[in-house]
């Protein structure tokens, strides 16, 4: 009887190890950065209609693993609603400041930029009333079209 209680146990921490794990694929590669300014600023002159005062500028920091609720991903549909879960990924966190014709240099501001699988999947900032993980981040853009995939074993 020792022998087979064993053997389950065995089997199924074997099972339990031999999963792969979601880790959002690979880093984002060297033109992230340019892809981060192309998305947020696609018109070097014009920003949400108002004239830039020259080029804004950026500072970035390094990639790193991270977790975004899948829900920021996902099309708000009325009367549903939004399901929970986690996506895996890496972010770039990174500063903009920027300068309008007519008016005063607006502050540093910190967005944090989110990639799966190498690809650029949304532009977010912390949401100054943040009450926990699903409620952390507003979103500036998102890829809605993007479905996160299933993963095996979920």
């Amino acid at each position: 009887m020792h022998k087979i209680l064993t053997a389950l146990v065995l089997v199924a921490l074997g099972g339990a190890c031999s999963k792969t794990e979601d880790d959002g694929g690979p880093p984002p590669g060297d033109g992230h950065q340019a892809a981060i300014r192309d998305r947020r600023t696609p018109d070097p002159k014009v920003h949400q209609g108002f004239e830039y005062d020259g080029e804004p500028t950026y500072k970035f920091a390094a990639p790193v693993r991270c977790e975004f609720p899948k829900h920021l991903f996902q099309a708000a549909v009325p009367g549903k609603p939004q399901g929970r879960g986690i996506v895996r990924g890496w972010s770039v966190d990174f500063w903009v400041t920027e300068k309008y014709v007519g008016m005063a240099e607006y502050p540093e501001a910190k967005y944090t930029a989110f990639f799966r699988d190498a690809k650029l999947r949304g532009i977010f900032r912390e949401n100054p009333m943040n009450r926990g993980f699903f409620d952390k981040w507003i979103v500036s853009q998102a890829d809605l079209d993007w479905q996160v995939a299933p993963q095996p074993g979920r």
